[in-house]
């Protein structure tokens, strides 16, 4: 086996800075390509599959949500859908724009919508959202009223366990199991 000699090692340690140079400057390349390519998208696909590579090429962008955000008020349902998952999956908190964009989408008539934008907020751990969700633990829909006990577990305090109680008795057993379970992790909470 071969050591690496004072030389080498001196080597290395004065290219160091400039390989690190070299990979912050890719991933600002990466990023602006990628942030590039959503400027110049007009067509519902095109945007949504720019989205889904924001999620899987620069997730960890602090510029990414700036650039997400404007899409929570689309015209177009299944952009505000990716654009709410997204967000989600992004550094981001809901500033007052973004919540009332939110909120729209959480009252929608379309149960899609509500679900998705449900799920965004679930990793945004805003607490200011906890009154947009508490109506929906009573929404027609089950797949919605999963959805509230599955976010209220996550955004919630132990405050709300006793809100989400009554769908313990609901006649859909999913329900109840997603209620139990929602109850039992907001209880754990200190």
């Amino acid at each position: 086996m071969r050591r690496i000699g004072p030389r080498s090692t001196a080597f290395v340690l004065l290219l160091s800075p400039l390989l690190l140079a070299v990979a912050g400057e890719a991933a600002a390349t990466k990023e602006e390509f990628v942030f590039a390519a959503l400027a110049g998208v007009q067509d519902e696909e095109d945007v949504i599959a720019v989205l889904a590579r924001i999620e899987s090429e620069v997730p960890d962008s602090t510029l990414a949500a700036a650039k997400v955000a404007p899409f929570l008020h689309d015209e177009r349902l299944k952009v505000r859908r990716k654009a709410v998952r997204t967000l989600g999956i992004l550094p981001f908190r809901l500033d007052a724009a973004a919540l009332a964009d939110v909120a729209k989408m959480l009252a929608s008539s379309s149960p899609d919508e509500v679900t998705d934008a449900l799920r965004g907020i679930r990793w945004l751990y805003s607490q200011a959202t906890i009154p947009l969700v508490l109506p929906l633990l009573g929404n027609a829909d089950e797949h919605v009223k999963r959805e509230a006990c599955r976010t209220l577990a996550i955004v919630g305090d132990r405050s709300v366990a006793e809100k989400i109680e009554p769908l313990l008795k609901d006649p859909v057993a999913d329900t109840r199991e997603d209620a139990e379970a929602a109850i039992a992790q907001l209880r754990r909470k200190p």
